[in-house]
């Protein structure tokens, strides 16, 4: 019974933090790809496209960080 407990309890706390991944990557998408076809449209450069990746990897590692703390 107590381990049936704790396995429904792991279970649970993995859907909440593969939850909280999803979102995270969603959300930070949404604002970088937002941030991006902004810069994009106003100036076309190299620098830009640069600077959206490095917004997807920042997206990324917030992620992650919010799945490790939830």
């Amino acid at each position: 019974m107590k381990l049936k407990f704790y396995r429904d309890y792991v279970i649970g706390k993995f859907k909440e933090s593969l939850f909280a991944t999803f979102i995270g990557v969603v959300s930070g998408l949404a604002a970088s790809l937002l941030d991006f076809f902004i810069n994009f449209f106003h100036t076309l450069s190299f620098g830009l496209k640069l600077q959206f990746f490095h917004l997807m990897v920042v997206a990324l590692y917030m992620a992650v960080v919010a799945s490790m703390e939830s």
